[in-house]
């Protein structure tokens, strides 16, 4: 295939159907969390496993509710997981830092961006051809300081900041239920052509949590979103999302295919 997978691998409960799965699948990437502080050593050997089976891997660095920890707490954490990504050609640090619940409170452009920064600066010292995939940015369209911030918004004070200087790919999260919501997407794409001219635009999250939508949202979206196409979009997910969102994943509890994985290995 020609996408790209978000997989939840530390949640995979059986490996050897998992990597059996991904060989008929063949992704360009395989995208990883690591939301464990301190970053759990299971998780470096799943990834290994990854890597060691031919897979290209595209590793998150982001403990979950990263704002929650110090500066020395977070710089701490991401020595940690920028030794254990060596050979990787992409990493992707934070994810959808504009809700609370992966800020681990109220979202704050400037200070993510800090905690960003910060990061970068750990990983390419570690790893210096890597290139950097900024934080998947959620599209839903809510802005009250509280929960979220909208998208257009964050990605403005990221480019004041000067974003585009140490981001090599800007990506953006866009389900089926975001469909009616896609002029957020538009909005923030065409800023980001603007802002950062040539630089790739990737969808590091999209799918349906709608068993009867999966294969329909998947045909949809298999001809690209917007222009953006082939590798950089990610389907999600491989498998390890339980109740209630346990109806995205492309293998259920077992790792056994769901419906919409005989969809994806058509040629």
């Amino acid at each position: 295939m020609s996408f790209s997978i978000t997989s939840h691998w530390h949640l995979i409960t059986n490996t050897r159907k998992a990597l059996l799965a991904l060989s008929k699948l063949n992704p360009r990437l395989v995208r990883c969390s690591s939301y464990q502080y301190p970053l759990n050593q299971s998780w470096v050997n799943k990834i290994k496993v990854l890597t060691g089976n031919g897979f290209n891997v595209l590793p998150i660095c982001g403990s979950d509710s990263f704002m929650k920890l110090s500066f020395q707490e977070w710089e701490r954490y991401v020595k940690s997981f920028a030794v254990s990504i060596n050979g990787c050609q992409y990493t992707q640090v934070l994810n959808e830092v504009n809700t609370k619940i992966f800020a681990g409170a109220p979202p704050n452009s400037a200070l993510a961006f800090d905690y960003f920064y910060r990061a970068v600066k750990i990983i390419k010292d570690k790893n210096p051809n890597i290139k950097i995939v900024a934080p998947g940015l959620t599209c839903e369209n809510k802005s009250d300081n509280k929960t979220k911030i909208a998208a257009p918004e964050f990605l403005s004070d990221w480019f004041k900041l000067g974003a585009e200087k140490i981001i090599d790919v800007f990506p953006m999260h866009f389900y089926d239920t975001d469909y009616k919501q896609r002029k957020t997407l538009a909005t923030c794409i065409k800023l980001i052509k603007a802002k950062a001219p040539g630089k790739p635009i990737a969808i590091t999250e999209t799918g349906s949590g709608n068993p009867k939508n999966q294969i329909e949202w998947y045909k949809k979206i298999k001809g690209g979103i917007y222009g953006i196409t082939g590798g950089y979009v990610f389907y999600y997910c491989l498998n390890g999302h339980k109740e209630p969102n346990k109806d995205f994943n492309i293998l259920n509890d077992n790792c056994d295919p769901n419906p919409i994985f005989y969809e994806m290995i058509k040629r």
